[in-house]
């Protein structure tokens, strides 16, 4: 076995995108080109959603994300792909930063992150969300849910309520194309609490 393909196997491998965001591509996989199409990605991480929007032909991809680690990881992911800045850019930014940006966008997405933030600012970032994204476009939100069985104060005070979502959204006039809440079981290993409800939605902007 060759030094470069220790190398390469050994590397950090970008993991696909969530199911949410996956369930989005197909619903698109019929189309031919996307490259006048935009995205913004509120939270990115390490950019596997931003880089899979990319990889499907999104004409410009802006991912951002307060954590500088994850910001430098998604600019390797992003080298290991072979996109350009012009596909695929990523930018250290707090998530309610987005209100300063200029640009709309035809998917504006934000996974797994909405329940790190006070109730206030979720409803915030929702609605910077919704002035970013061009008329006729789409979001893409998920979050972890609180659920009866969830005991751990600091959970309860930011998780997202059932349906949560989808009332928000409906009462901006947008459109649901899909719209879940999944319960699991809460899990305590050792002295932490694990939560695994979560909500899903996707919903399209009036025109």
């Amino acid at each position: 076995m060759s030094l470069e393909t220790i190398t390469r196997d050994s590397a950090p491998q970008l993991p696909p995108p969530n199911g949410l965001v996956a369930h989005y591509l197909t619903t698109i996989s019929h189309e031919a080109t996307l490259a006048d199409r935009t995205a913004l990605d509120v939270g990115c991480g390490e950019g596997r959603n931003s880089i899979a929007l990319a990889e499907r032909g999104f004409g410009a991809v802006l991912g951002v994300d307060a954590d500088p680690q994850a910001i430098e990881s998604a600019n390797t992911f992003k080298l290991q792909k072979g996109l350009g800045s012009e596909a695929c850019r990523f930018v250290e930014m707090d998530a309610l930063g987005i209100r300063d940006l200029e640009d709309e966008y035809s998917v504006v997405l934000s996974n797994e992150m909405l329940h790190t933030l006070p109730r206030n600012e979720q409803s915030e970032l929702l609605r910077e969300m919704q002035a970013r994204t061009r008329r006729g476009g789409i979001n893409i939100v998920s979050g972890y849910m609180l659920t009866p069985e969830v005991k751990a104060e600091k959970h309860k005070v930011t998780m997202l309520h059932p349906g949560q979502l989808l009332r928000t959204y409906q009462a901006a006039g947008w459109q649901p194309s899909l719209t879940r809440d999944i319960r699991r079981p809460v899990e305590f290993p050792g002295e932490a609490e694990r939560v695994h409800s979560k909500s899903y939605l996707i919903a399209r902007k009036p025109l």
